[in-house]
């Protein structure tokens, strides 16, 4: 429900069914102006880039825990291995961290798996990947209970107290997911630092083009912005930030 496209069919579908040629224009101007507004790249690249702020430098502080929260890949069957997909900057720029020496030790949170193979949790597949990187397990911390981004935090807190580490950790995961994660982390006691990565917007400058053409792939793209804004209402609602 909170796609742009879902918006567009069920105006376009709406317009067709309505009975009367008022309700028929009305609809398809909705359609019209929803695929202008959604289309946008300026406006994407506009109301996205704020959202997801600055990049940050660790300027050379070593950190004895980074915290890569999940969503960037799954068990592939065919392959019989981790399979990465958009998010993959999470998993990949705890590990250029790692190699670096900015930070000691990862912390891969995450317990997303299929209901019949509970092996194939996301965290215990990436240890395998990352142990197949060079990675020693004993530099990777699993935690596999969460299913959302608050549970991460509960999770990751326990693991800090059990192992008795107070100073500031790294926290991992997409620029447009931030936000609502270092929220969740706040909230449960964890001082931290945010380093987003998989940023969806550039620097570079936007032409006349760019205000002009729509670009349909944007409808997909303003879903994960959406969904980020909802989030944020319901965690606050629930009580999690």
């Amino acid at each position: 429900m909170l796609s742009p496209t879902y918006w567009l069919l069920a105006s376009v579908a709406l317009g067709w069914l309505a009975g009367r040629p008022r309700w028929k224009r009305r609809w398809r101007w909705v359609a019209i102006l929803i695929f202008i507004v959604f289309t946008n790249p300026l406006l994407f690249q506009t109301v996205m880039g704020h959202w997801e702020g600055k990049a940050e430098r660790l300027n050379g502080n070593v950190y004895e825990l980074a915290i890569v929260l999940g969503g960037y890949g799954e068990f592939n069957e065919r392959g019989d291995r981790l399979e990465l997909y958009a998010g993959a900057d999470r998993l990949t720029e705890g590990m250029a961290l790692y190699e670096q020496g900015a930070v000691n030790r990862l912390v891969i949170s995450s317990g997303v798996h299929e209901d019949d193979h509970p092996e194939w949790k996301e965290s215990i597949i990436t240890q395998t990947f990352l142990e197949r990187c060079g990675i020693p397990s004993e530099d990777v911390i699993l935690e596999s209970d969460s299913w959302n981004t608050y549970q991460n935090a509960i999770g990751c807190k326990a693991i800090m107290d059990s192992l008795g580490i107070r100073d500031e950790v790294l926290l991992i995961t997409s620029a447009y997911h931030m936000r609502r994660a270092s929220a969740c982390f706040i909230k449960a006691g964890i001082p931290h630092r945010v380093y987003p990565v998989d940023y969806m917007t550039d620097l570079e400058p936007m032409g006349i083009s760019d205000a002009i053409i729509p670009k349909i792939g944007l409808m997909s793209d303003w879903s994960i912005l959406l969904k980020e804004w909802m989030g944020l209402m319901v965690y606050r609602m629930k009580g999690y930030l």
